[in-house]
């Protein structure tokens, strides 16, 4: 999603990684479409092991995205996606004022920690009544305790930047409350 990305450890050590990619994120959302770069004696283990996870994939949506590959439309518009995202990014920055929050400007997502993870639940069901939905840190891990706290925005979610700063402002205004006051009140 770079212009001038910096090496990745495959390009470094092409004998011993193997490179996973997707157009859904940086392309098209609905191109559910990845590709797979690995070394030349795993290609036979690699292509069993795709064919046992991905047969589902519709030949049309992968015809669709061969295509804008090979007419430069994918690149054209994975410039077009990082401009938005970035635009989304400063917006939120904008709205969000002296919450902090973590992620790459031209990445789908933001990260907003939170200091109390005890606070999450009532977070995001103020938020859910309101229209909001947010995933947890919670949503990421594998048992009860699955790191620092925090709120995942989508910021690709709704079709309109406006629509993104109204939520970003409750939220900003649902973690500047107390935490006993938060999730009742709202």
């Amino acid at each position: 999603m770079w212009d001038n990305p910096p090496a990745t450890i495959c390009s470094r050590l092409p004998l011993s990684t193997f490179l996973v990619g997707s157009l859904s994120k940086s392309v098209c959302v609905s191109l559910r479409v990845g590709f797979l770069r690995c070394p030349s004696d795993a290609v036979v283990r690699a292509e069993k092991a795709l064919q046992s996870l991905a047969l589902a994939n519709s030949p049309l949506i992968q015809e669709v995205a061969a295509v804008l590959i090979g007419n430069g439309r994918a690149d054209d518009l994975r410039h077009k996606v990082g401009a938005e995202l970035e635009a989304r990014h400063r917006l939120l920055r904008q709205t969000l004022l002296d919450v902090p929050f973590n992620g790459h400007a031209r990445c789908p997502h933001a990260w907003v920690p939170l200091a109390d993870a005890s606070t999450l639940p009532d977070i995001v069901a103020t938020l859910a009544r309101q229209g909001i939905w947010v995933a947890t840190s919670r949503d990421f891990g594998i048992g009860p305790e699955t790191g620092p706290a925090g709120l995942r925005l989508a910021l690709g979610a709704t079709t309109h930047r406006h629509k993104l700063a109204d939520a970003a402002l409750v939220i900003r205004q649902l973690l500047a409350m107390p935490a006993r006051v938060a999730g009742g009140v709202v």
